[in-house]
């Protein structure tokens, strides 16, 4: 009898350890989909900024909106050049991951794009 209950116990074990590795495999699939959507996010974030800038541009300076996409695109390239520099030369220097100024750099960036909207806004009310 104690054998029986022992042998139970053990199915019960395998089964836990099946599910267990089952439920793992489907948090590192839903980690690698959140991954993904966060690279869409930060591109779709780059993607704005780029037609911000182009309209800003535009509406402030007169600017074609041919060259001041072509301006905006500089721009914006030197801005990840730099930050990509900033990131790595503050990752070297602390030792930390570059991942622990997101939420900073998110409030950051969302006060910025408050003051851009702000700007626009009033910028179109004008016109």
């Amino acid at each position: 009898m104690a054998d029986n209950a022992i042998d139970k116990l053990f199915e019960e074990i395998r089964a836990t350890s099946v599910e267990l590795t089952a439920i793992q495999d489907e948090e590192e699939a839903l980690q690698e989909q959140l991954r993904k959507l966060k690279m869409q996010h930060i591109e779709a974030i780059k993607r704005r900024d780029l037609l911000d800038v182009t309209l800003r541009k535009h509406i402030h300076t007169g600017m074609p909106v041919v060259q001041a996409k072509m301006q905006a695109h500089e721009e914006m390239g030197d801005r990840e050049a730099r930050d990509a520099g900033w990131t790595i030369q503050t990752t070297g220097t602390i030792g930390c991951s570059p991942m622990g100024f997101a939420s900073q750099a998110q409030s950051q960036a969302n006060a910025h794009i408050a003051t851009i909207m702000t700007s626009h806004a009033k910028g179109y009310r004008s016109i």
